[in-house]
């Protein structure tokens, strides 16, 4: 291809070693008249000295060549030559043997000759047999907008309301293990601890044989005063067997205020299976302690892993046409939501597109990271967000790309593929203190089918245009798990999963066109060009959110719509390299939102042989 190359330059100009360029020879001359001897047949060699050039007009002398003689006539001595009589009575004269004929200088073109650019005439070559109408239709600069968020909601604490030595209202012996006629616990007063985590459910008390308050708990943090009254609704005690008084949320919101002054939406929540009566120890006077258990549950914002880097929809830096390039993009969201929340993310996208099949196809692959949230959180009490890490480098869901031509014309081109989005970026985790119970842990395990369709035209050379229309569906969920404070049925510390978390289907469909002001192949900056774009990014279902008592992880948004609008600039050097510089901003409100503007500079660097095609840029 090289070779190809540098011959297309050289066509048509002499160089200075090339050899002489040859006079043809003359044509044999006309046939003898009666009485003469045709001269003899000369071999082909250098035109003589003074010899007719080629197209000489009739009656002209005929060249003899070099080494040879015309015939003799007969009976004459072999060893002459004589003259012989030529046309039109004139003697024709022997000619001797003519020296070679020197060496003539090579012809000079008009004006200096400039060195081959072999960078710009290999990016000149057509690459497969590509249309060239096409070369100048830059690459979609995208919004940098695939929607997720996951704004969830755990418990990150839990209280114990204790009321000692209480006595029940019409207790007279006990019966099968009940408490004959039993309806109500009377007490003088009760107050607020929280408790071990092993010990915060009746059934973990019960079945270490404590009674009253355990030891390593940390309170009173509330008292309540004297004349406490519970009803009752198992006379056998145990889980679930009480009713609490209706100021005792009041009273644990204070405390888990106390020890989270700055949580995220936070709700008091009571426990019912966690809580109940006991015998206190004392069983000859019939006395027992009450324990009533609250949760604090609150936002945690655990994002779907990936979310926090943001997910690579098709439409950002690229072309539907399949290209040999290496790239970088970078996007500044600013006030980007995060689940519930809003935070600036700076992404970077490094990539890399080859082409097989004289370019009629190509594998491209992104590896997206950002200073973002970190994977990894813990809720902070002084944090009104509830997250302690915002600014952490994290690596995103890497994406492959497959992508081919599967119709051409003269000025357009259509093509498909598929994205296949794995799942390579870190599990989310929320844990309640650095080092303490994991509250929240979203596995990564999810892989995203992104199938595609682009269509490409160029009217001319100045206009250009190009729709790509993608579908976004996951083909399996990630693993949901929560820790449960008290649990008996998983380890301390241990999690229990409590379904999949599926990102929910979208269609992206996006146009883009622009203009070229400035072309200019011969020069360092070969095109400028301004371009417009719209995105339209609409789920085909609500979000999914995981509910259950005293949780909820993921954030019914319903079915999300985002608008967003493009405006920016290509500059293109030497053919090869383009400069993006793009602003996006959204064109609707609320959680239909995703960010409040987007500054977006991409670099491309195209490498191969190339088509007017591959300088398609968007």
């Amino acid at each position: 291809m090289i070779a190809l190359a540098v011959s297309s330059i050289q066509t048509g100009i002499t160089r200075a070693d090339d050899p002489v360029r040859r006079t043809p020879a003359a044509p044999p001359a006309a046939a003898a008249t009666e009485g003469t001897a045709t001269p003899a047949a000369a071999p082909a060699g250098p035109r003589a000295p003074g010899s007719p050039l080629p197209g000489t007009r009739s009656g002209a002398k005929a060249p003899a060549r070099a080494g040879t003689a015309a015939a003799a006539p007969e009976g004459a001595p072999p060893a002459t030559a004589a003259p012989q009589a030529a046309p039109g009575g004139v003697a024709a004269q022997a000619t001797a043997p003519s020296a070679a004929v020197p060496a003539q200088p090579p012809v000079a073109p008009e004006g200096p000759v400039a060195a081959p650019d072999l960078g710009r005439d290999l990016a000149n070559l057509d690459g497969g047999g590509l249309r060239e109408s096409l070369s100048d239709t830059p690459n979609f600069v995208g919004d940098g907008c695939a929607p997720t968020a996951n704004a969830s909601r755990a418990a990150i604490g839990r209280v114990g309301i204790v009321g000692q030595k209480m006595f029940l209202e019409g207790r007279s012996g006990l019966t099968g293990g009940g408490i004959a006629g039993a309806q109500t616990l009377f007490g003088k007063d009760a107050a607020v601890y929280q408790f071990p985590s092993n010990l915060q459910t009746i059934t973990a008390l019960q079945a270490a044989g404590v009674t009253g308050v355990p030891a390593g708990s940390i309170g009173p943090l509330a008292n309540i005063p004297g004349g406490i009254k519970i009803p009752v609704t198992n006379q056998a005690g145990g889980p679930n067997s009480i009713i609490p008084p209706t100021d005792y949320p009041k009273v644990a919101n204070e405390a888990f205020q106390t020890l989270y002054p700055n949580a995220s939406n936070p709700v008091t929540s009571y426990v019912p299976d966690a809580s109940g009566f006991l015998g206190a120890g004392e069983t000859a006077r019939q006395l027992y302690d009450s324990y009533a258990f609250y949760d604090y549950v609150v936002d945690v914002n655990s994002l779907m892993p990936g979310a926090n880097v943001g997910f690579l929809k098709l439409a950002e830096n690229v072309s539907p046409l399949p290209r040999d390039r290496v790239y970088m993009n970078y996007s500044y969201f600013n006030n980007a939501l995060l689940g519930d929340m809003r935070q600036d993310v700076n992404r970077f996208t490094p990539g890399l597109e080859k082409t097989f099949y004289d370019g009629w196809t190509s594998i491209e692959v992104r590896t997206p990271f950002a200073s973002t949230y970190a994977n990894s959180q813990f809720v902070d009490p002084n944090d009104p967000c509830g997250l302690t890490d915002g600014q952490a480098v994290e690596f995103g869901n890497m994406s492959v790309i497959f992508k081919s031509i599967i119709a051409l014309g003269q000025n357009w081109a259509w093509s498909g593929g598929m994205q296949v989005a794995l799942p390579t970026a870190g599990d989310t985790i929320v844990r309640s203190a650095p080092g303490g119970q994991t509250l929240v842990r979203v596995n990564n395990d999810s892989v995203r089918l992104m199938p595609f369709s682009g269509l490409i035209w160029a009217p001319n050379d100045r206009w250009y245009s190009q729709t790509l229309l993608q579908l976004d569906t996951a083909t399996n969920g990630n693993p949901a798990y929560l820790g449960f404070p008290g649990s008996t049925t998983i380890p301390p510390g241990g999690l229990a999963q409590v379904g999949k978390l599926q990102y929910p289907t979208f269609l992206y469909l996006s146009f883009s066109g622009g203009y070229w002001l400035y072309k200019n192949d011969r020069g360092r900056l070969t095109g400028f060009s301004p371009i417009a774009e719209l995105h339209v990014n609409q789920a085909l279902q609500g979000s999914d959110v995981i509910d259950g008592p005293n949780y909820r992880l993921g954030n019914n948004y319903g079915v999300i719509s985002l608008v967003n609008g493009v405006v920016g600039a290509n500059w293109e050097w030497g053919k090869r390299s383009t400069l993006t510089a793009a602003y996006v901003t959204p064109l609707g409100g609320g959680v239909d939102r995703w960010f409040d503007g987007e500054a977006r500079l991409f670099y491309n660097w195209r490498f191969g042989p190339q088509s007017n095609l591959t300088r398609a840029q968007f």
